[in-house]
């Protein structure tokens, strides 16, 4: 799905992209390689910017569905040091990964964590 954004979004691009170059110049055979030449150049340019938004996008998601959040992200989330975080690991009231010598929270659970302590005003 996401895929099938990019290249549509990308051949809308390129289509207006290429109607305005073809309507800024007059269209003969003196400048036809010009337009043509400013025409692909600009399609090169396109086609970098979408590869751009591609990688930054699949940085942003997960193949899972989830995001992870590693130890740094959770206490300035959270508003705590890293000790601190040790410790609710050490009680186990904060669900985490191991793996690999790096620590990871699902965002979904930190999320929940906060929900479940969320104190209700009185009214």
């Amino acid at each position: 799905m996401l895929k099938r954004r990019y290249h549509t979004t990308w051949m809308i691009l390129s289509h207006i992209i290429f109607k305005i170059v073809v309507n800024k110049f007059d269209y003969n055979m003196n400048n036809q390689d010009a337009t043509l030449k400013l025409f692909l150049s600009i399609n090169e340019k396109i086609s970098s910017i979408e590869k751009q938004v591609r990688q930054l996008s699949l940085k942003e998601r997960n193949p899972l569905g989830d995001t992870y959040l590693d130890t740094d992200e959770v206490c300035e989330l959270l508003k705590i040091c890293k000790r601190t975080l040790q410790k609710h690991r050490d009680e186990a009231s904060i669900a985490y990964i191991q793996f690999g010598g790096k620590t990871l929270y699902k965002k979904t659970d930190i999320q929940d964590l906060l929900e479940k302590h969320y104190q209700h005003a009185i009214s």
